[in-house]
């Protein structure tokens, strides 16, 4: 059986910082930094999404990673509804705090 890649992304307010594990074992890190300049055009901090899923994905191409090798992708903090800490598959109305930003402090 093939060792699990695990994406970790954690979102900061001036940076996006990820990590690729393979199994317990760091394989691949890094953080992106954003200048206030990067930032400005977005209003809420739900419209940076395309901006930092795009970041990423170019540092994970130019690290050479197999994107179809990634079999978790996990994250720090988020903007839905309270609840437990803990493990949670992405259903549709995580997605729908998310989108709607309800919860975010700044808007």
């Amino acid at each position: 059986m093939e060792n699990r890649l695990i994406l970790a992304i954690n979102p900061g307010s001036t940076s996006t910082k990820i990590a690729l594990f393979e199994e317990e074992t760091l394989i691949f890190e890094k953080s992106i930094s954003h200048s206030r300049s990067d930032l400005a055009p977005f209003v809420k901090i739900t419209d940076q999404f395309q901006f930092r899923k795009e970041l990423i994905m170019n540092e994970l191409t130019t690290g050479n990673v197999k994107l179809e090798k990634i079999r978790i992708v996990v994250g720090r903090g988020g903007l839905v509804k309270p609840i437990e800490s803990g493990i949670y598959k992405i259903n549709p109305r995580m997605i729908e705090d998310l989108r709607s930003g309800s919860l975010t402090a700044c808007k």
